[in-house]
């Protein structure tokens, strides 16, 4: 189990800092890195808020999976096997990547 919860914590340290240039408003349009839709790509007014909000929303997505990797390995008395382990996080990140997701479709949505 070790080894998945120091994979799932460079997992969510590695979406922290890929968060940061969007956040700071540094990508320029492009097809590789970025929330990428014809909208914003057609706009670049747009691909810069709308990049900046999904930035700020990747960057929990990225925290929420370091600590939740981390209290689930290291809660005291808590007894998972590996599988239950690995399910359970991978719930939770999948879960925030959704919800990241949505809210800033949403939110570009809102700015068209």
């Amino acid at each position: 189990m070790q080894t998945l919860t120091y994979f799932y914590v460079f997992s969510g340290l590695l979406l922290s800092l890929l968060s940061i240039p969007l956040i700071r408003r540094k990508i320029k349009p492009n097809g590789l890195y970025g929330f990428r839709t014809p909208s914003t790509m057609e706009n670049a007014e747009l691909w810069y808020k709308v990049n900046e909000y999904a930035g700020r929303r990747l960057l929990v997505v990225g925290v929420g999976t370091v600590v939740v990797s981390l209290a689930l390995a290291l809660w005291p008395g808590m007894d998972m096997t590996v599988d239950s382990y690995a399910l359970s996080v991978t719930g939770v990140v999948l879960g925030l990547l959704l919800w990241a997701i949505l809210q800033s479709y949403l939110f570009m949505k809102s700015q068209v």
